[in-house]
């Protein structure tokens, strides 16, 4: 093509004569059309008569569409995936993770979701789960599974394979590199914002939320009280127990606490001689029996007697107590409770004489895990309640006042759940029934009748 001087003014029929036949015959009308062929020329000079002439600038979005007569789709914005754990659902650890404070999370704990995160655009959804018995843990969706472990399955390289399934963690999964990154954003300020608090959530959304077969917890259990029976229908021990003590004139004791440090002496008088020692002679001092076992020996006498004695009641086998004027009693651990015995043993080498005490594992380690029977070593009424009141403590899983501890030593003897022992010198004996269910049902009955109240 011909060059021209820079600053020349060059008209555009100037320059298409200057362009090669064949070009030229693109955009010009200068050659003969076949057929129906469109005319080229005339299609540039309709576009360019619809541009504006009395501009140099570009052509906008909006007008190039109309020049070219097509529509225009608009852009949407890149929705986040879908999250894989709602509000309140549960979810199940992939691999070993730790709360913020450093508590250790295993592998396949369970936990609920308590608090949603924004998503991350590289790293995800994120949520805080509450797991059991641990604590809140921050966690990636990718640390998470919906699916619950199933006893026997493999763990694959520190994952929970779900059934089906074979999850492999990337490198991100790796828990010290998890921990490193969640420790980063931290420190940065650039953990995700949270995607609803816990405070504008309604209680609509958390049942919404819930699924509807989950059994949720809730914040205040509320124990309601059985029925008290028509008049003159029966009545079974702990009814009866709280209709006397409404009906009855019950007097309340105070309450007294009773210092840490303090000991109480327990009576002791002679009360006979034991048998089952071939080497020197065993005197008792007291004993109590319960159901045929005995639960507590006080004897004393030579050494090697008093061992021979603690020997056949660890080995379940049979001694008697022979008193000067009555029958002899049978003293026996009961079949199978070899070796039940905590002994309190006092030397004297000087004179060659042992004082022992054998008490039943019952009485000192007792058993709040279901029905069992424990033991009361009164010396007054008072220590007897407030001893009664630790006991009942530790046992239900409601709380006991201490203004409801002489109720629950009347009541609690009215039903027979607290009862005396057979017992000999100068020792008394009360035997305790640790069955949560009757002493649940006379707490919940004496405040459902208005015989005790929440302080």
């Amino acid at each position: 093509m011909k060059k021209y001087p820079k600053g020349q003014l060059v008209t555009l029929p100037t320059l298409r004569a200057e362009l090669p036949a064949a070009i030229r015959a693109l955009t010009t009308s200068d050659v003969q059309t076949d057929g129906d062929q469109p005319d080229n020329g005339l299609v540039l000079d309709t576009l360019a008569a619809s541009v504006p002439s009395n501009s140099d600038d570009p052509c906008t979005v909006d007008e190039a569409a109309q020049i070219l007569g097509m529509q225009i789709k608009e852009a949407s914005a890149s929705e986040p995936p879908a999250r894989l754990f709602a509000l309140h659902d549960t979810a199940y650890v992939r691999h070993e993770l730790e709360t913020a404070d450093g508590k250790p999370i295993p592998t396949g704990t369970r936990g609920k979701v308590v608090l949603l995160y924004n998503h991350n655009a590289r790293h995800g959804w994120s949520y805080d789960v509450d797991f059991d018995g641990i604590g809140i843990g921050w966690c990636f969706e990718r640390e998470l599974t919906p699916l619950e472990p199933i006893p026997g399955i493999k763990v694959t390289h520190g994952t929970v394979v779900p059934p089906g399934a074979a999850l492999l963690p990337t490198d991100a999964e790796i828990p010290s590199v998890s921990f490193a990154i969640k420790r980063q954003l931290i420190e940065t300020g650039l953990q995700p914002a949270p995607l609803e608090p816990l405070s504008a959530i309604s209680e609509n959304d958390i049942e919404a939320s819930a699924a509807p077969d989950e059994e949720q917890t809730p914040a205040i259990r509320i124990i309601k009280p059985a029925a008290m029976p028509s008049e003159g229908e029966p009545l079974d021990a702990v009814q009866s127990a709280i209709r006397t003590v409404k009906t009855g004139a019950n007097v309340t004791l105070p309450t007294v606490h009773i210092p840490n440090g303090r000991s109480a002496r327990i009576d002791q008088s002679y009360v006979g001689e034991l048998t089952g020692s071939s080497t020197g002679q065993v005197f008792c001092y007291g004993w109590a029996v319960h159901e045929g076992i005995c639960i507590y020996l006080n004897m004393a006498g030579p050494r090697m007697a008093v061992e021979a004695i603690r020997a056949k009641l660890s080995k379940s086998e049979q001694v008697s107590v022979v008193p000067p004027d009555a029958p002899a009693v049978e003293l026996t651990a009961g079949e199978g409770n070899s070796g039940m015995y905590h002994p309190y043993l006092h030397y004297l080498p000087e004179a060659r004489f042992a004082s022992l005490l054998l008490v039943h594992d019952w009485a000192v380690t007792p058993n709040y895990g279901g029905k069992a029977t424990t033991f009361i070593f009164r010396t007054s009424d008072t220590q007897a309640i407030l001893k009664l009141k630790h006991h009942v403590m530790h046992l239900v899983n409601i709380p006991v006042f201490d203004a409801w501890s002489a109720y629950l030593y009347d009541a609690g003897q009215r039903a027979m759940l607290v009862r005396r022992t057979r017992s000999a010198g100068g020792i008394d004996l009360l035997s305790i029934d640790l069955d949560v269910d009757a002493w649940t049902r006379l707490i919940t009955g004496g405040l459902e009748q208005k015989i005790i109240a929440l302080p």
